[in-house]
């Protein structure tokens, strides 16, 4: 309920979540341009820009017991941890990945180009990780790029 009360004042109006996990249900559902709301939203936070950006963090928290425990979480963002090539020019500052049966391969990324201007891609419905990584390639990426410095930044250099 808090999540969609909290999506819902950013201005998401295609994004209903059922539960914070991400398992599929009919209700839980969202939106290429939803996500883009979050993620620049998201954006704005530097603690959780410094966690998304590592290929792995360190959580240190207290268990139900009341001891301290340790739990180490890996990227499993492929530009991260090293199994793809990001075109040349452009830098993974950090994203989100998911996989559901009903969703598909799902990724948000937050990139930066050669210019230090930011950008957030997102893609969804893939049949698998490869096909998924496979549409974010040079020319793809770079052609997004130019398009979006055109309308946004008003700079096609």
């Amino acid at each position: 309920k808090l999540m969609n009360q909290t999506i819902g004042k950013l201005g998401c109006v295609d994004t209903h979540f059922t539960n914070a996990s991400g398992i599929s249900d009919f209700n839980h559902y969202t939106t290429v341009y939803d996500l883009y709301i979050i993620m620049n939203h998201l954006m704005q936070n530097e603690e959780f820009m410094n966690i998304i950006s590592h290929k792995s963090f360190d959580s240190i928290y207290k268990n139900e017991k009341g001891s301290v425990d340790k739990e180490t979480y890996t990227s499993t963002i492929l530009y991260l941890n090293g199994d793809r090539e990001m075109p040349s020019g452009i830098t993974v500052l950090g994203g989100k990945t998911g996989t559901t049966a009903s969703a598909g391969c799902c990724l948000s990324l937050f990139l930066q180009d050669a210019k230090g201007k930011n950008y957030i891609a997102i893609g969804m419905k893939a049949a698998d990780k490869d096909t998924l990584y496979g549409n974010i390639n040079s020319e793809n990426i770079e052609l997004i790029l130019v398009l979006f410095r055109y309308l946004y930044y008003n700079d096609v250099k």
